[in-house]
């Protein structure tokens, strides 16, 4: 009775195992090698604008809030799905403000450092393509953003700006057109949220907004002659060969049991 239940269990054990084994045989050929520290990096650089919303902002015209905007970012993308990357950027910050019933523009200078994650949509939502597997990479990559700055406002006495150094939460999404194996243009949107004392005033909204739209050129570095993440081949994948091994043996107990 014994020896029937052992042998019982080890069938229940083999279906599953082999159940699992079939799985990863199906889907093996989506495990990357785990890549090296000096691989999937890039350099970024962007222009473009900026849009401030602050006090009276809505009593101002597009043109009273655009500003010029540059950022320059050095970054990895550690799998198909997750990045990172850190960025300097600054320009001026266009404010619309009234006084005596007149509305007047005036401008805030500003640079900011900030640490984003970038999260591929398109290789999370849909299997990332590989050259390894005779497949070319897709030409468009929608990527989300979200990050953390530290901004810093320049002194502005005319204006009556102070100072000021910010902690700045932002979030964004840039759409990424691939050129070839180096080289993309992107066109990103993000919104970045300031303290109200951002631009020295301090009335109307709890805090400072800027949305910068920019486009720029992403230069892919290669390294070990590798641009792409290499899919592990069945021969290099330990975990399924471990597990085929397990199948195998308990395969041939059962047989020479009579099982």
């Amino acid at each position: 009775m014994r020896r029937e239940k052992i042998d019982n269990m080890k069938r229940a054990l083999f279906s599953v195992l082999t159940c699992i084994s079939s799985l990863l045989m199906y889907s093996q050929q989506m495990a990357f090698a785990k890549p090296h520290f000096f691989e999937h990096w890039f350099i970024q650089t962007q222009v473009g604008a900026s849009c401030t919303l602050s006090e009276h902002f809505r009593d101002a015209s597009i043109s009273n809030l655009l500003a010029p905007h540059a950022a320059i970012s050095i970054g990895k993308y550690f799998y198909p799905e997750v990045g990172a990357r850190a960025q300097m950027e600054g320009g001026l910050s266009k404010n619309y403000d009234i006084k005596n019933k007149i509305g007047e523009t005036f401008n805030v200078k500003y640079i900011q450092a900030s640490f984003d994650g970038l999260w591929n949509l398109t290789n999370i939502f849909w299997r990332y393509k590989s050259p390894y597997l005779g497949e070319n990479e897709r030409k468009f990559n929608l990527i989300a953003i979200t990050g953390i700055g530290l901004a810093y406002t320049f002194n502005n006495s005319k204006n009556k700006v102070l100072s000021t150094k910010s902690v700045v939460p932002r979030v964004g999404l840039q759409g990424d057109f691939r050129i070839n194996d180096a080289i993309s243009i992107n066109l990103e949107i993000i919104a970045n949220l300031y303290p109200d004392d951002f631009n020295g005033r301090v009335a109307g909204l709890k805090y400072d907004g800027i949305i910068n739209t920019q486009i720029g050129i992403t230069y892919r570095i290669k390294k070990y002659n590798n641009r792409m993440f290499r899919v592990i081949p069945l021969s290099q994948n330990e975990d399924l060969q471990g597990l085929n091994k397990r199948v195998n043996k308990l395969r041939l107990d059962l047989l020479t049991k009579g099982g």
